[in-house]
């Protein structure tokens, strides 16, 4: 499926990877572990490059259970990426009375002996600023490193970081919503305006929302530009916290008042107003609760909001008013190729960033960054 970032929706032409500067990990603030129905360990990171091997990077922030320093990345200069296993954190068995220690792997080592995947790496590639890592777990070890204890995370995942292109404003109407619930009255609009939290991912007609608030909650869109709409299913898993009493946190259509006892004042799909230049999403009457009890979502990491605005670097791509559904009825395809960011040419799409090359029957050709 055809991912596109706000900020690069379409290539004319195709460009040689290189090994990214400093500056360019700098920039790159935002890890997402996936996005869709569930998202977990969404962040803010930091990546900088490491003071004693050359080529190998330190990224601090990859993870919410990561407890130790920083995760060790290289990147080659094609933009080929690798992570070597690593220890990444601990905790305390109370059953067996003994330290378990947390080590990042490779999906397809997680059923493995401690001592039989040392030699296994994630991979992953850079390109135009972002990095997409193929899937990885974290698996529990004991002491001795001989016994696989299981993983931390119940499916296996995939991460992207990126540049943030999203500005988040977001806050509580500025009245009082109710007279037995104190601590809602209060007076904050925009609490968080002017930051760039957030990333937009587009898809024709779906829109990812990713780390939109303070506990990084993402959450999937469907854009309708004919009414200038923004709709989320109701009930969106939009954040999730994996402790030892996982709880999962959705997005509500929350009424006008918010009722203090019923929960049917609360429910419906969420709709938002796209403005007219495209670069504005804006949602009100919604609120980030616990799915198991909506009434009592505030506390324990949910994020209270009634408004929310979000203002994009670029505009929304409209496929059809930008010609892009256009270029196939107009001008016959007669072959599509991708090519990854090592030259590799296919006609299947490779894992990662691809450039999408269309040829034409008038001989004219398109490239599209296409990310897989």
């Amino acid at each position: 499926m055809k991912k596109l970032l706000l900020s690069v929706a379409l290539m004319g032409a195709m460009t040689a990877s290189a090994a990214p500067t400093a500056d360019e990990m700098a920039a790159i603030t935002l890890g997402i572990n996936y996005w869709g129905e569930t998202s977990i360990g969404n962040n803010t990171l930091t990546i900088t490059p490491s003071t004693s091997v050359e080529g190998m990077w330190e990224v601090a922030g990859f993870d919410r259970k990561i407890e130790y320093g920083t995760v060790k990345m290289t990147i080659a200069d094609d933009g080929a990426i690798t992570i070597a296993p690593q220890m990444v954190g601990s905790d305390y068995d109370y059953d067996t009375y003994e330290t378990v220690y947390y080590m990042l792997v490779p999906a397809e080592s997680v059923e493995k002996s401690p001592m039989d995947f040392t030699n296994d790496r994630i991979t992953g590639t850079y390109a135009d600023g972002v990095i997409t890592l193929n899937e990885w777990n974290i698996v529990k070890v004991d002491q001795s490193f001989s016994q696989n204890k299981g993983t931390l995370y119940s499916r296996n995942i995939n991460t992207s970081m990126m540049k943030p292109n999203t500005t988040v404003a977001m806050g509580i109407w500025d009245e009082k919503l109710s007279d037995d619930w104190d601590f809602l009255g209060w007076n904050k609009i925009d609490v968080s305006q002017g930051e760039k939290l957030a990333a937009a991912v587009q898809d024709e007609y779906t829109l990812n929302v990713l780390n939109y608030d303070e506990v990084g909650s993402c959450m999937a869109l469907e854009l309708n530009f004919d009414h200038l709409t923004a709709t989320s299913p109701a009930e969106q898993v939009t954040f999730m916290t994996t402790g030892s009493t996982p709880r999962q946190y959705a997005l509500y259509n929350i009424s006008p008042v918010l009722l203090s006892e019923d929960d049917d004042a609360i429910g419906g799909p969420i709709t938002g107003t796209i403005s007219e230049d495209l670069k504005t999403i804006t949602f009100d009457n919604i609120a980030t609760l616990r799915i198991d009890h909506p009434s009592i979502g505030w506390g324990d990491h949910a994020a209270p909001m009634h408004k929310l605005i979000l203002t994009f670097d670029e505009p929304l791509v409209n496929p059809v008013a930008t010609g892009i559904e256009t270029i196939a009825t107009d001008a016959q395809v007669t072959s599509v190729k991708y090519v990854n960011m090592a030259g590799q040419v296919s006609n299947r799409a490779f894992e990662g960033v691809n450039i999408m090359v269309t040829t034409h029957a008038d001989g004219t050709t398109t490239a599209t960054k296409v990310i897989r």
